[in-house]
């Protein structure tokens, strides 16, 4: 029986958790179908990049040697540039003449991807040794055809699992409104600190991860600011918000939208990128102006039927992107 191999990286701020790729991989892999996984070495430490580009090098040489004639593999973070080389192990299959199967789900934004590589040309020629990509969202699967390419550009969606990630209730609340933001690619803070301003009866629970946001949100009174937090406090803190809003420059598929929806929070997001492939009129207020953030939370804020009328839509709309449906689109792309 053919087999699939799964390269994966585990990034630092979603390892062990259930809403990185390198959870994914190993739930593909219990599903029971001739899944393999190989893990790209860890490189988020001074030298790191170094030793993650010798060990891709021996990964290549690796699945040169084990690879059957019918055998595939999956790289997980293709077009992330020097993270994982993932465009370097497949480069370095073709080059010693491996015809097997190859495919990539690329995750950046079209922009994204040109600011990392520089020209169209460059990032058709990274892609050239795939077979068949698959993206999270339809507007990079806009960008990538149009680049042009000869291979297909599969859309699907960000999976999210909606056991771990759910709501405690979804009760018309007691307090004033509380609004979760989290993410930091591609997002536009100062905006979202003119909206903090306009708001002030609204509190907000702003998650700075990595980034230090002090400077921006410090001295204001309905803010809250948290540090990286582990994802059973996310999850807690998700439970404990009405609503989350996304102030972004762009975006694909995002495990920040997804999560948030399956716990049941309004959707309040930037009108941009492959937003509507996740979200609708029922779910979220699409947002092309700073008026509209503002009109969408005042809403919120006055009327509280609405608001638990679109918590559950989230949580309904969110089965959708379930991990177990994911585990039959994965299945599919690779037959």
């Amino acid at each position: 029986m053919p087999r699939t191999f799964i390269v994966y990286y585990s990034f630092k701020n979603t390892a062990g958790n259930h809403a990185g790729m390198a959870y994914l991989a190993k739930v593909l892999k219990d599903s029971g179908n001739q899944i393999h996984l190989l893990a790209n070495l860890p490189q988020e430490y001074k030298g790191g990049r170094y030793f993650s580009r010798i060990h891709a090098f021996f990964l290549s040489l690796y699945l040169v040697l084990i690879l059957r004639k019918n055998d595939k593999v999956f790289f997980f973070e293709y077009l992330t540039k020097e993270v994982g080389h993932q465009e370097k192990i497949a480069g370095t299959l073709r080059f010693f003449g491996k015809q097997n199967q190859l495919f990539g789900l690329v995750h950046l934004s079209g922009a994204h991807l040109l600011e990392l590589y520089h020209s169209k040309s460059t990032i058709q020629k990274a892609l050239g040794p795939l077979n068949k990509i698959m993206v999270l969202g339809s507007s990079l699967q806009s960008f990538l055809t149009s680049l042009p390419l000869q291979q297909q550009v599969v859309s699907t969606f960000h999976y999210v699992d909606t056991t771990f990630y759910h709501p405690i209730n979804n009760s018309v609340p007691q307090q004033n409104l509380q609004v979760l933001s989290v993410g930091s690619l591609k997002r536009n803070f100062a905006l979202l600190q003119q909206l903090v301003k306009e708001c002030p009866q609204i509190t907000f629970h702003i998650c700075m991860g990595k980034a230090n946001l002090q400077h921006l949100f410090a001295g204001m009174p309905n803010v809250q600011l948290y540090p990286y937090l582990p994802e059973k406090d996310m999850l807690a803190l998700m439970q404990q918000c009405h609503t989350a809003i996304s102030v972004m420059e762009d975006t694909v598929g995002s495990n920040v939208i997804t999560s948030a929806m399956a716990a049941g929070l309004v959707q309040v997001v930037s009108d941009v990128g492959s937003i509507r492939d996740y979200c609708t009129t029922e779910t979220a207020f699409l947002c092309s102006q700073p008026a509209d953030f503002i009109q969408a939370l005042q809403t919120l804020y006055q009327n509280p039927l609405l608001l638990n009328k679109m918590q559950l839509a989230n949580r309904q709309a969110a089965l959708q992107f379930s991990k177990e449906n994911f585990i039959q689109v994965f299945n599919a792309f690779i037959e």
